[in-house]
């Protein structure tokens, strides 16, 4: 190519949190291990720790057989192949695009079996005729406004041992157990460069009617509920004395999370060598494009005596800084909304789901149970054709530790008819109008609706509360096991 306007890959890998945060200098260096380190902004290329192995724990990409995983970053404006960027630190303004170049110089293997090919493919040596591929596509990256589908390096399942028979349709003209075809010759860059154009055009053509009817769709970030999806930490605000939001970046603007109402998400981080999961539920929608926000209480060392370490996750989340990125994974739970009163539940994780229809909702909710509720509960109150009430019953221990409140007070002032909200607290102040102690079998009964077929109850918080004040004062009133469902 004889202009700078075309797209080049740069390369990074997993684990971010392995690499250094310390711009690597150019000059002299075009080794694969110079890192885009995504999380300080997508662009920025920075070397490895000193001392550091060049393969991060999960793998790099030039040792295939380990199970390497390898993502991609694209510029619009890059620099042909051997030449220098214009900066260090270049600036890449999408978090995916359609690569189909390579520049060989940023490509480097160690395996003997493999040779990078600038136009994207992998071969083996002296390959001349069917060769086998590494170059996969989906929608596991970002993609620009209006595409729903980007090209990547393979990773994990799509991608084989060196010199083994490709198990992937993901390249074009192969097919399980058939190696594609690749008329490329490493000798010849010229071709290569008009190819790589070439598969540019293609694509875009292919492409073009099937974007144009996808073009109104949000791009979905959970879409595969086993895979894990990385994202950077946007803003991190305090709602109360123990409580923060976190938002978090979604790979476009004009992404959703992708997360159906009842659902929740596990975030996983590792942290002081051992492996953290824990599932939060947002408080955003799948109407909101771009983020995702979660409310999380932070449990710090020596605050609390019953819990003197603190939360490991919630203090981990609380150290982040803006730009960091943290492993989402779902969605997960075993209840699902699916609108005007009708929910699929599973017993356990084993049984299939059974369909429950309910007219009434009540809500027990303890702390940051009320997250999940408001999903509902908003996804409810939003649908003018959705006739289901919604009763919730909100204890805390302080009048300060009520996260959320304007939210549902808003809601409430706005649904009066259809949404009935009650708070109770342990420790009171003296011009508390609400209820006073802990869930009771009184407040039940004033509060929420009463034992019926048409009525479904949901419980959410602490475990204290829900196995020793809300399960016996509802067998006490006649609730069923049937019209229970426990987050």
């Amino acid at each position: 190519l004889q202009n700078d306007d075309f797209q080049a890959l740069l390369l990074y890998f997993e684990p971010i949190s392995a690499l250094s945060q310390t711009p690597l200098s150019w000059s002299g260096s075009a080794r694969l291990w110079e890192h885009l380190h995504r999380s300080k902004g997508v662009g920025r290329w920075v070397a490895p720790p000193s001392g550091h192995a060049p393969c991060p724990p999960r793998g790099a990409l030039w040792d295939l057989q380990a199970g390497c995983a390898v993502e991609v970053a694209v510029l619009r404006h890059g620099v042909p192949a051997g030449k220098t960027p214009p900066s260090p630190q270049l600036r890449v303004p999408h978090q995916g695009a359609l690569p189909a170049l390579v520049p060989s110089s940023q490509l480097r293997t160690r395996s003997s079996h493999l040779r990078p090919h600038p136009a994207g493919l992998y071969t083996r040596p002296g390959c001349r005729g069917p060769c086998t591929a590494l170059l996969g596509w989906g929608p596991h990256l970002g993609c620009p406004p209006g595409l729903g589908l980007c090209w990547r390096l393979s990773s994990r399942s799509s991608f084989w041992g060196a010199g083994k028979e490709p198990v992937t349709t993901h390249v074009p003209g192969s097919s399980p157990g058939r190696r594609s075809r690749c008329p490329f010759c490493p000798q010849s860059p010229v071709l290569l460069a008009s190819l790589g154009v070439g598969l540019l055009s293609l694509l875009g053509l292919a492409l073009g009617s099937y974007l144009l009817r996808r073009s109104r769709r949000p791009l979905v970030t959970l879409l595969d509920p086993n895979e894990k999806y990385l994202l950077r930490l946007l803003d991190k605000t305090t709602v109360n004395h123990n409580t923060k939001k976190f938002r978090f970046a979604l790979p476009t603007a004009h992404h959703v999370l992708g997360l159906p109402v009842g659902k929740h998400v596990y975030l996983s981080a590792c942290i002081n060598s051992s492996l953290v999961i824990r599932p939060y539920t947002p408080i955003t929608s799948d109407e909101d494009q771009g983020y995702v926000d979660r409310v999380i209480k932070v449990y710090l060392k020596g605050v609390h005596p019953k819990f003197p370490e603190g939360g490991k996750m919630s203090q981990y989340l609380n150290s982040l800084k803006l730009g960091d990125v943290v492993e989402f994974r779902g969605p997960s739970g075993l209840l699902t909304y699916t609108g005007k009163g009708k929910f699929s539940i599973q017993p356990n994780k084993k049984s299939p789901p059974e369909p429950r229809v309910a007219r009434k909702l009540g809500m027990i909710a303890g702390g940051t149970g009320i997250t999940p509720m408001l999903q509902l509960i908003r996804a409810i109150l939003k649908d003018p054709e959705d006739p289901t009430q919604c009763f919730l019953l909100f204890a805390n221990q302080t009048e300060k530790d009520i996260i959320l409140r304007e939210d549902l007070e808003e809601l409430q002032a706005r649904h009066p008819n259809q949404f009935k909200l009650w708070f109770t607290l342990d420790q009171p102040p003296e011009d508390w109008t609400y209820s006073k102690g802990f869930v009771s079998a009184d407040m039940i009964r004033e509060h929420l609706p009463a034992p019926a077929e048409d009525v479904l109850l949901l419980l959410g918080g602490p475990p204290p509360m829900v196995q020793l004040a809300c399960h016996p004062n509802l067998d006490k009133l006649g609730y069923s096991q049937k019209m229970r469902f426990t987050y």
